[in-house]
């Protein structure tokens, strides 16, 4: 297993930069894991909100346009969950053993589609197990709780 780091370079220069004090490896194993959690977080929505094509450096990031497709239909919607699997097992290797099923729609809102992502997190040669909430709204933008 690849080892890798719980932040982003970005989030590592701006740590430093700051000045914060002390580095990521002197933090504690849940602080190390909740950053990095946030890490993944802000990745997927990034990940999953890019349309593939759009990047000229790689042209598979992000999941492929749907903004012709019936998004309501539920065919529609596994295909989506196929290409978010697609996606994240590309371009995010800190999360491994994916299972991305459509989970139906969003109680309060009914326009909403809601994903379910459940997978191996991997830090540090770790690996933790964790289910992620996933909400396309009304306006094709992916929330990721």
């Amino acid at each position: 297993m690849r080892k890798t780091s719980g932040a982003s370079l970005f989030q590592r220069m701006q740590a430093s930069s700051a000045g914060e004090g002390r580095s990521l490896s002197l933090l504690n194993r849940t602080e190390y894991l909740h950053q990095s959690i946030e890490s993944v977080r802000s990745h997927l929505e990034s990940l999953l909100n890019s349309r593939a094509g759009a990047s000229q450096s790689s042209v598979s990031y992000g999941l492929e346009d749907f903004n012709d497709a019936a998004v309501g239909s539920k065919d529609q919607a596994m295909s989506i969950a196929q290409d978010i699997k697609r996606c994240i097992s590309e371009y995010e290797s800190r999360l491994c053993n994916l299972q991305v099923i459509f989970s139906g729609y969003k109680e309060d809102d009914p326009a909403m589609l809601q994903f379910a992502i459940k997978c191996s997190f991997v830090v540090d040669s770790q690996q933790d197990q964790v289910s992620i909430e996933l909400y396309l709204d009304k306006n094709r933008q992916f929330k990721v709780m």
